[in-house]
């Protein structure tokens, strides 16, 4: 952003990136992109499908398809924060919970995936992940392993702190969280 009305332009429209592209500018300290509100639903669009491609292909690197999920999971969080929930954002989570269902399928050791996945649970969505995960392998468990019940209890997991502003998750996720300590203003969120 030069000023109020000028932006430097750094992607035509129609032309491709990847997360890497994006990854450059927010190690250079840029964390937001301006699209013009005409463009903005065709550029989600796009996005969400090639997350959901990415997901639905399994890289046979788990690590690595976390990480898409990861991305995915914060594409989700950040729609529903700025527009609420949306047909995209439903849609896409349930390309997570496919990819975690492939994931937990094919996984031989279930603890060491649910210690990484608790290692890396410091936002929101990586919580909810972590929680899908582990509400699934409860589940397969308990004999309520059908495919309708895995996905309700995973979007629930993946969906339950979505909504909370990132700084708010950061309070109320503390081993010494006190609620009486919250402002008059997060006690509403």
């Amino acid at each position: 952003r030069l000023s109020a009305q000028k932006f430097v332009k750094i992607i035509s429209k129609g032309a491709l990136y990847d997360t890497d592209f994006i990854e450059k500018y927010q190690n250079k300290g840029i964390n937001y992109f301006f699209v013009n509100q005409g463009d903005f639903n065709s550029l989600n669009d796009k996005m969400v499908k090639t997350l959901s491609a990415e997901l639905e292909t399994s890289s046979g690197n788990v690590n690595k398809d976390i990480d898409t999920q990861y991305s995915a999971l914060h594409v989700i969080e950040s729609n529903i924060q700025n527009l609420g929930v949306q047909p995209h954002a439903i849609k896409l989570a349930k390309s997570v919970i496919n990819s975690s269902l492939k994931i937990i399928n094919k996984s031989k050791n279930l603890t060491k995936l649910l210690d990484k996945l608790k290692s890396d649970s410091k936002d929101a969505y990586e919580h909810g992940l972590y929680l899908s995960y582990m509400t699934t392998a409860i589940c397969s468990n308990m004999n309520w392993k059908t495919h309708s019940t895995l996905e309700k209890i995973s979007m629930a997991s993946i969906f339950h702190d979505l909504s909370l502003p990132n700084v708010l998750y950061q309070i109320i996720s503390q081993k010494d969280f006190d609620p009486s300590k919250l402002s008059n203003a997060d006690r509403k969120i």
